[in-house]
């Protein structure tokens, strides 16, 4: 009899270090090791220009980045916005410098653009067809979607920067 207790009591600790995963977080973990596996730790840390041929660092193109985005948050203080419309643009740029830190909601990412919820999500969805973000859901709040660069939006927003002469200087 007290060897069945033991059992028992072995099998309600083995059953409480279990941990229930769902679909979604299993899809989430597989999405996650790919683009692990997919990261080369040894690549450069350069992009090749094709507009002039030099290479630019990450940090560089991060920098001209930034520098735009300052420069339409400095016009959008002088000027209309109305005049300057391109909310995809803003959101591309906020995504691009966010890229390596958390991740942003949808609400988030139009609240950092300074545009309403829906002109975001109409604007989302387009850059979802066009496949240069993605959309994932929420581990903890269905009503929410993180917004992200999908590997094309990052080439494509790397090339520009590229052929860009730096903004900074």
């Amino acid at each position: 009899m007290a060897e069945t207790a033991d059992h028992d009591q072995e099998d309600r600790r083995e059953s409480a270090r279990t941990v229930h995963v769902s679909g979604r977080d299993l899809a989430e973990a597989r999405r996650l090791l790919t683009l692990l596996a997919d990261a080369d730790p040894d690549a450069p840390d350069e992009v090749s220009s094709a507009a002039n041929g030099h290479s630019v660092t990450s940090a560089e193109l991060l920098a001209r980045a930034r520098a735009i985005l300052a420069a339409r948050r400095r016009r959008a203080s002088i000027f209309k916005t109305t005049i300057f419309g391109e909310p995809a643009w803003d959101m591309l740029l906020l995504l691009y410098l966010n890229a390596n830190q958390s991740r942003r909601t949808m609400g988030r990412l139009g609240e950092l653009a300074g545009i309403s919820k829906s002109t975001a999500l109409r604007w989302i969805d387009y850059l979802d067809r066009e496949g240069l973000v993605r959309r994932d859901p929420h581990p903890t709040d269905r009503r929410a979607m993180f917004v992200e660069l999908t590997v094309k939006g990052k080439r494509a927003l790397d090339l520009y920067l590229s052929g860009i002469a730096s903004l900074t200087e």
